[in-house]
C-alpha cells in the first residue's frame, strides 16, 4: 500500500504543476479525472477487500499497544523506516546495511547530470528531475521537511509508515533524466568534456580519502574503490565517444551493486516465502 500512496503523490504533484502551467486548465482536470476514475475501477478488485481487512485488523507499529484503522500512526513510528542521511552515499556508492537501497550508480547519476545541464530546457526533464529530488527527500522521513509537511495534510498518508520506498519515485525520475543524458552523449558538446574531467576528478578524490582513511579492507571502503573504478572507466568511455560503452558499464555496475543483496534461499536471515508460497 505504500507504493502505491507514493506513486498516487508523485503523479498529483504532476497534475498540479502541469494544470497550473496549461492553457486549457479544464481539459488538464479532466483528464487527470478520467485517469483517477479508472484507478479507482481497476484498483477496486485489491482496495475493496483490503479497506474491510484493515478496519477489522489491528496493527502493531512499535508502540506499547496496537492501533486500529481509524487511527493515527504517530509519526515518530515512521523514524526507523526513513532513509538517514548517512545513506545518501548509497546513491552513487553501494552501501550493504540500509533500511532501503537508494543505489543507482555514479554511471547513471553522472548522466543524470549531463541530462539536467544539458536539457533543463526540456520540460520533460525539468519535470522528472523536480520529482526524482521530492523522491528523495520524502524518503529521509524526519529527516525532511517535506514529509512531515504532507504527513500533516495528506489523508492515509500516515498509515505508510515506511518513507524509505519513496526511492521508487526516486529511481523513476532520475532514470528518465539519465534517458535525457545518454542522449545528449550523442551531439558534441562542452558538458561531456566538462563530466569526464569532473568524474577524473572525482575518483582521485574517492581514492584519497579511503587510502588516508586505511579503509581499503572494510566493505565500506571496498565499496568506494569501486565506485572510484567504474568513474575512471566512464570517464575515459566518454572521452573516446564510446556510447555504447557508457550502457554497457550501467548494466554492469547495477548488476555488481546490488550483488550484495542477492541471497541464498537456505540464509537464516533471509525467510525462505518462496518455499512456503509452494506449500
Amino acid at each position: 500500500h505504500q507504493v502505491q500512496l507514493f506513486v498516487l503523490l508523485a503523479l498529483t504533484g504532476v497534475f498540479l504543476y502541469d494544470w497550473t502551467t496549461a492553457p486549457r486548465k479544464a481539459a488538464r482536470a479532466g483528464s487527470f479525472a478520467l485517469a483517477a476514475v479508472f484507478a479507482a475501477l481497476v484498483g477496486g478488485l485489491v482496495l475493496a477487500p483490503a479497506w474491510e481487512y484493515g478496519s477489522r485488523s489491528y496493527r502493531w507499529v512499535n508502540l506499547p499497544s496496537p492501533l486500529r484503522h481509524n487511527e493515527t500512526v504517530p509519526y515518530i513510528g515512521h523514524t526507523p523506516f526513513a532513509v538517514p542521511p548517512r545513506s545518501l552515499l548509497g546513491v552513487v556508492t553501494p552501501l550493504e546495511g540500509a533500511v532501503a537501497n537508494p543505489f543507482i550508480g555514479v554511471v547513471a547519476a553522472s548522466l543524470a547530470m549531463l541530462g539536467v545541464a544539458a536539457c533543463w530546457s526540456t520540460r520533460l526533464v525539468r519535470v522528472h528531475a523536480c520529482l526524482a529530488l521530492a523522491g528523495l527527500a520524502f524518503s529521509m522521513g524526519a529527516y525532511s521537511l517535506l514529509h512531515g509537511l504532507l504527513y500533516a495534510v495528506v489523508p492515509l498518508l500516515d498509515k505508510a509508515r515506511s518513507p524509505s520506498q519513496a526511492l521508487v519515485v526516486f529511481h523513476f525520475g532520475l532514470l528518465v533524466v539519465t534517458a535525457h543524458g545518454l542522449d545528449a552523449l550523442r551531439a558534441p558538446a562542452p558538458w561531456t568534456r566538462r563530466l569526464s574531467r569532473s568524474l577524473v576528478v572525482t575518483a582521485g578524490l574517492l581514492l584519497a580519502i579511503t587510502l588516508a582513511a586505511s579503509a581499503t579492507a572494510s566493505p565500506r571502503g571496498r565499496s568506494v574503490l569501486f565506485t572510484a573504478a567504474i568513474a575512471l572507466l566512464l570517464a575515459a568511455v566518454l572521452y573516446a565517444r564510446f556510447h555504447a560503452g557508457a550502457v554497457l558499464l550501467l548494466l554492469a555496475e547495477l548488476s555488481a551493486g546490488t550483488a550484495y543483496m542477492v541471497r541464498p534461499r537456505s540464509n537464516p536471515q533471509a525467510p525462505n516465502h518462496l518455499d512456503r508460497l509452494g506449500q
